[in-house]
């Protein structure tokens, strides 16, 4: 979808696993490794632990850190992503998601 979208084109009619990195209206987390995620507004960096509990939420305009309250709605999105990920590639859900497709069209592997 990344790509799509510096191409000019609009990935929106087409299915992925995955979304544009370039921005989205809705402003969900992105995750990043060692379950960090940033939004347009907060960085999550994750503590020693990685479990969210000791990590630092920062707001970016001002890269002051804020009350973890306010990083609690999107780290349980980014959480819930990455395991969504993680089954994704566990179970080659791609694939399966590709094939589908394709059978649904008349296409073949």
């Amino acid at each position: 979808p990344t790509l799509l979208a510096l191409l000019g084109i609009d990935p929106a009619p087409y299915a992925f696993v995955g979304r544009s990195l370039l921005g989205a209206s809705d402003d969900v987390p992105v995750p990043g490794e060692y379950g960090c995620w940033r939004t347009s507004r907060l960085l999550f960096l994750a503590g020693d632990e990685g479990l969210g509990t000791d990590g630092t939420c920062l707001d970016l305009a001002s890269r002051v850190p804020v009350p973890m309250s306010r990083c609690d709605e999107d780290m349980e999105f980014a959480r819930r992503m990455e395991e969504i990920s993680a089954l994704v590639l566990e179970h080659d859900l791609q694939r399966r998601i590709h094939l589908d497709l394709t059978a649904g069209i008349g296409g073949a592997e």
